[in-house]
């Protein structure tokens, strides 16, 4: 019962009618405003679940190995280490786990590369990918000039593990939550040590390019939640005269590089002359791939195609 001092008995029952009315109200508004929430992280996850679904989907279709077309860049392209503005991208190299587009426009050619594969990411952050363009119309590296990014000391490498991804369950909110956690930390992670562009075959231009530099080479990347890695880098057709003064098509050659041994900082070995363990050069540790996965690790992923300038 509630009591009111100095207040008649009628004004006493209105008062105690507006305080349940209010208790009411409020208990309805926090069951809303919960309401509200869930739907917001349900439609969050059902969205991150479509565009993983878009993203898986394309193995099956049937993207060719290398890309056969020109593509003109879209207006106002931004290199963030987002690819959603570049649509599907152009191929599937199925046995190399990479989607990729290449592309251009008046001013910059691109190269726009996605891949969830744990093989191909754990070469990506140590190694980095290397972009070549060679305008000799061989498959030959000889003279080109090439870009490699990310690019990472030895001694200040990211060391991730991509084993034990978190998998997302849209009835479990908090998978998503700690899917978003992981994402922050490990682009942190890999971005405060890729601080660096290695250019090959420039002589104006410093082979160790800061990311953040006025010759217009911008180079990105970017993980989101589900561990899909996405990699964009522009580079100006102004700087790239030496193979477009004579010709509009030309070859390119990516390539991940494999892991070295030289890349740890100790190896042990078994009687068979196997590496049984090894430790990483910094405090992150790095894990040995299992025997299954270590041929694939430790050899280089790379293809080679031709591009056309597109008009």
């Amino acid at each position: 019962m509630i009591t009111s001092i100095g207040f008649s008995a009628g004004k006493e029952i209105k008062a105690e009618s507006n305080i349940s009315f209010l208790r009411i109200f409020r208990a309805f508004e926090a069951i809303v405003y919960t309401e509200i929430i869930t739907l917001i992280i349900m439609k969050r996850l059902h969205s991150l679940l479509f565009a993983t679904m878009i993203f898986t989907s394309a193995n099956a279709q049937k993207l060719p190995v290398v890309q056969e077309v020109s593509i003109y860049a879209p207006a106002n392209v931004k290199i963030e280490g987002k690819v959603a503005e570049w649509g599907k991208l152009q191929a599937y190299n199925k046995g190399r786990g990479l989607h990729y587009t290449i592309a251009n426009d008046n001013s910059n050619l691109y190269l726009i590369l996605q891949t969830d594969d744990v093989d191909a990411l754990a070469k990506i952050t140590n190694r980095g990918i290397k972009f070549s363009i060679n305008s000799e119309g061989k498959k030959n590296d000889e003279g080109a000039i090439s870009f490699i990014y990310p690019f990472f000391d030895i001694d200040n490498r990211p060391y991730i593990s991509f084993k034990n991804k978190i998998k997302i369950d849209s009835n479990l909110p908090k998978t998503l939550s700690d899917a978003d956690s992981v994402m922050r930390v490990v682009n942190k992670r890999i971005n405060d040590r890729a601080k660096f562009i290695k250019v090959f075959g420039l002589p104006a231009i410093d082979t160790m390019l800061s990311v953040y530099n006025d010759t217009g080479i911008a180079a990105a990347q970017l993980f989101d939640n589900a561990m899909v890695y996405s990699y964009e880098i522009a580079i100006p057709l102004k700087l790239l005269k030496r193979v477009f003064n004579t010709v509009q098509t030309f070859n390119y050659h990516v390539t991940i590089p494999g892991l070295s041994l030289d890349d740890f900082a100790s190896v042990k070995y078994g009687a068979n002359g196997m590496p049984l363990s090894i430790t990483a050069r910094s405090a992150a540790g790095a894990a040995l791939p299992a025997k299954d996965q270590m041929a694939a690790t430790f050899a280089a992923t790379d293809f080679w195609g031709e591009y056309t300038l597109a008009k």
